[in-house]
């Protein structure tokens, strides 16, 4: 189909940047999903360029169905600078939809601020995180509720002032981004709020401390040193296995939601953590 996700990351995420991408996940059993993709494809084509139609088998691509947190099918979202920022789920009839697009497809008035947005992406790939974080927070300050931007902010401070990270994701609701995600900066905010010096050195063979103590696993990923920070929770899930400090698995998990899905080491690494937790 024509409308069929062959590189997700290309295709929605990084399209959303320039026009909003409708996401239609559905499978083939699903008798609803087939009375309601003909009806986003006709819509698409006379859309003139407004937005895009995607559809996501989630037969095909579970993991994106499990990071998007789809529960069910059919479910419409709809993508706006890279993030899912609305969506609703089931066969709604054609008028019911254009009533959804007119209200949750970008004004006029948005266009700034996706310029903006779209420039703190640029200072992040630029490794100019302290520029970035300004400029979410000043526009935080006009939009203080806005949850996309709490949750880009504190994604961003989580590892210099997790504190600050904490306090952002605070009674937050996920919308536009999978609670996973969340979750993830909660559980790296709590683990970097947690004073190592603090705790008793593990004693190697030779009576030093353990090269992979949690503590020092906990470092590096501050350090955003990823790779060797899950080497190191590797080698004490190994060693310990289902009696490691619940810690260890827990940071595994919140780097690889950190990451995303589609991040090479969450591709390389993610076998090994089961496999240490249960082999």
């Amino acid at each position: 189909m024509a409308f069929d996700v062959q590189d997700f990351q290309e295709e929605v995420i990084r399209a959303s940047h320039q026009t909003p991408v409708v996401v239609d996940f559905w499978a083939e059993w699903c008798g609803p999903c087939r009375i309601l993709g003909p009806v986003l494809e006709r819509m698409a084509a006379g859309a003139d360029g407004r937005w895009k139609l995607a559809k996501v088998d989630t037969e095909a691509h579970p993991d994106l169905a499990a990071a998007y947190g789809i529960r069910g099918i059919p479910d419409v979202r709809l993508f706006v600078d890279g993030e899912s920022v609305d969506g609703f789920m089931g066969a709604l009839p054609e008028s019911a939809i254009q009533r959804w697009l007119d209200e949750a497809l970008p004004q006029e008035g948005d266009r700034e601020r996706a310029a903006e947005l779209a420039r703190v992406e640029e200072l992040i790939a630029k490794g100019e995180e302290e520029a970035a974080a300004n400029a979410l927070e000043a526009l935080l300050e006009g939009t203080p509720g806005d949850p996309g931007l709490r949750f880009r902010l504190a994604r961003l401070l989580v590892f210099s002032e997790p504190e600050r990270a904490m306090t952002l994701t605070e009674r937050l609701e996920p919308r536009g981004f999978p609670p996973e995600a969340v979750q993830a900066v909660r559980s790296l905010g709590r683990l970097f709020q947690e004073d190592p010096s603090q705790e008793e050195p593990s004693p190697g063979e030779d009576g030093t401390e353990a090269p992979h103590s949690v503590a020092a696993a906990v470092q590096l990923l501050r350090e955003r040193e990823f790779q060797g920070a899950l080497e190191a929770l590797i080698s004490i899930l190994r060693e310990e296995g289902a009696k490691a400090d619940p810690r260890v698995r827990e940071a595994c998990v919140a780097i690889f939601h950190h990451l995303g899905q589609d991040h090479p080491l969450v591709a390389r690494f993610r076998g090994e953590v089961s496999r240490a937790l249960y082999v």
